[in-house]
C-alpha cells in the first residue's frame, strides 16, 4: 500500500482532474490541484455521462446530484430525412442505470467540485504549470499565479490538462493521430418543433450529418459536420434563442505510454477522438480513477498497460463509427439505410451494443 503523506500534484480541474482528486482524497491522500482558469468552465462541453461513469462517481456522493440535475435519455434515433431508420432503446440496458445522462459538463464540474470540498480539498485556480522537470523520484513543477512563481516537489504529477497537455509536452511524449478535414459545428439553444427531452436525434441530411441531444433547462445541443449548424438543420425546427455555439475539428490521437516515472496523464492530455459516442469525458474519468486506486495500492507501474488499450479500443471503434455516420460512400449509404436497421432488430446484437454505448463492455474493474 502507498504512504498516504505523499505530495501528489493534479494538474487541471476538469471532470478528469477532479475526479482523480476525489478518488485519491477518499483513500485518505491529500493531493493539491490547479488549474490555470479562474473557475469551472462556464459553456456546456461535454455532454452525456455513461452508466459506467455513474457507477464509477456514486461512492463519492456526485451520481445522486447529477441524477437530480441531468436527462434521462433513452431512445437514440437515426434517420435518413425524413425517414427514420433505426432506433436504439437504451432504456433496454440490463442495469441500474439503463440510460444515458443528459448533463452539461458546467453542472458536472460544478458537482464534483463539491464533493471535493466535501472530502476537505479545494481547487487552486488561476496557477498555471510553466515547466515541470522529472527527478529520480516524483517530479519538480514551476507553479505561476500571477506575477508570482512558486515551486512545488510532488512524489506524484497527474497530467489532466487537456489535449494541448503541458505535462505531456514536458515529459516529450508524442500524441500520434490525424484530425478529420472537415470542420463541425456546434450550437446550444432552445428550440421549437417536436422535441424530446428523453431522446436524441441524429439525421442524414442533403449537407451531412445533423445531430440533436437534450442539454436540459428547455435547451438541445446541435451538432453538424459543417460549420453552420442551422443550415442543417431539418425543417421540422426551428431555434428560439442561441445559448452557446462554437466550431471545432475533430482529431483522433493517442500517447504510445500513459506515464513516465512517477507523472502520469489522464484524458484527453492522453487520448482525443470523435465525439460520436459521447466516450470522451467518460473514457477520461475512467482514467482518473484507475489511477487513484492504483496509487493507493503501491501499483501505479500497471496504469498503463491498463488503460491504453482501453483508449486504444475507443478511438478505432469511434473512427469507424464517424466514418460509417458521415461517410457518401454507396456500402456506407447501404449499411445506414438496410443494414442496421435489420441487425438492431436482433436481440443480441442489441446485448452487445448497449452496454458498448454505455461504458459497461469491460467487466466492472475490482475497485468498484
Amino acid at each position: 500500500m502507498a504512504k498516504l503523506d505523499q505530495k501528489i500534484l493534479v494538474v487541471g480541474a476538469g471532470p478528469v482532474g477532479l475526479t482523480a482528486a476525489i478518488e485519491l482524497a477518499r483513500r485518505g491522500f491529500k493531493p493539491r490541484i490547479i488549474d490555470k482558469g479562474d473557475g469551472p468552465v462556464i459553456e456546456s462541453r461535454a455532454l452525456g455521462v455513461n452508466s459506467r461513469t455513474l457507477e464509477i462517481l456514486e461512492p463519492c456522493g456526485a451520481t445522486k446530484a447529477m441524477l437530480s440535475r441531468g436527462l434521462k435519455m433513452q431512445r437514440l434515433n437515426f434517420w435518413d430525412w425524413p425517414n427514420l431508420i433505426f432506433s436504439i432503446p437504451i432504456r433496454e440496458l440490463k442495469h441500474r442505470f439503463n440510460f444515458i445522462l443528459a448533463l452539461p459538463q458546467d453542472e458536472t464540474e460544478r458537482v464534483l467540485i463539491d464533493a471535493l470540498k466535501q472530502l476537505g480539498v479545494t481547487v487552486g485556480w488561476k496557477r498555471e504549470l510553466t515547466k515541470l522537470e522529472q527527478a529520480a523520484a516524483g517530479a519538480r513543477a514551476t507553479i505561476k499565479r500571477g506575477l508570482k512563481t512558486e515551486i512545488f516537489n510532488a512524489d506524484i504529477v497527474i497530467g489532466a490538462d487537456g489535449a494541448h497537455s503541458t505535462v505531456r509536452h514536458a515529459l516529450g511524449i508524442g500524441f500520434r493521430g490525424a484530425a478529420y478535414e472537415q470542420d463541425f459545428g456546434l450550437l446550444d439553444a432552445v428550440v421549437t418543433g417536436p422535441v424530446s427531452e428523453n431522446e436524441a436525434n441524429v439525421f442524414r441530411v442533403d449537407t451531412g450529418i445533423f445531430g440533436m441531444f437534450p442539454a436540459g433547462h428547455g435547451r438541445f445541443r446541435m451538432v453538424a459536420d459543417q460549420p453552420d449548424v442551422q443550415a442543417a438543420m431539418p425543417d421540422r425546427y426551428a431555434i428560439k434563442k442561441i445559448v452557446w455555439q462554437s466550431r471545432f475539428r475533430i482529431s483522433h490521437r493517442q500517447v504510445e505510454t500513459y506515464q513516465k516515472g512517477d507523472v502520469f496523464l489522464a484524458g484527453d492530455a492522453a487520448h482525443i477522438h470523435s465525439p460520436v459516442g459521447g466516450r470522451g469525458m467518460n473514457l477520461g474519468i475512467e482514467d482518473a480513477a484507475t489511477l487513484a486506486w492504483l496509487i493507493a495500492e503501491g501499483r501505479s507501474s500497471e496504469y498503463t498497460e491498463r488503460r491504453l488499450p482501453v483508449g486504444a479500443h475507443v478511438l478505432r471503434q469511434t473512427n469507424a463509427q464517424t466514418k460509417l455516420i458521415t461517410s457518401h460512400n454507396p456500402l456506407a449509404k447501404l449499411m445506414r439505410r438496410q443494414v442496421m436497421p435489420r441487425l438492431l432488430k436482433l436481440d443480441f446484437v442489441r446485448s452487445r451494443l448497449l452496454p458498448e454505448m454505455a461504458g459497461l463492455a469491460a467487466p466492472p474493474p475490482e475497485w468498484l
